[in-house]
């Protein structure tokens, strides 16, 4: 996952890192507003970490929000394309894959 769409979600991703941070306070995820160094510098004052383990964890938080947010576009996908065989082409299926296509997970095929 690209920092940028971190980034510029920050708001969708807060919760996501209260939950994996639970120390850091919510002002402080607020100041944070999609700045990665700056999750660095707060993570590093609040647990102790040295950079290296920082960035492991950091890390570690954006390969796994890129496993579920990928897990739930390929469940989609495997819905439509069921929908799809079910239903041929009706105005609902048409949107889905039209949202889907236009998603940044989708490769084109």
């Amino acid at each position: 996952m690209e920092w940028n769409q971190i980034k510029s979600n920050w708001i969708d991703y807060k919760n996501k890192i209260k939950s994996n941070w639970i120390e850091l306070k919510n002002r402080q995820i607020d100041d944070i507003n999609g700045n990665r160094e700056l999750l660095a510098q707060k993570l590093q004052e609040t647990y102790g970490f040295d950079s290296a383990e920082t960035e492991l964890q950091i890390s570690a938080w954006e390969n796994n929000l890129l496993n579920i947010d990928g897990d739930a576009q390929v469940r989609d996908k495997t819905n439509l394309n069921q929908k799809l065989k079910e239903n041929q082409f009706t105005n609902e299926t048409v949107k889905e894959r039209d949202t889907i296509i236009d998603s940044p997970y989708h490769k084109g095929y």
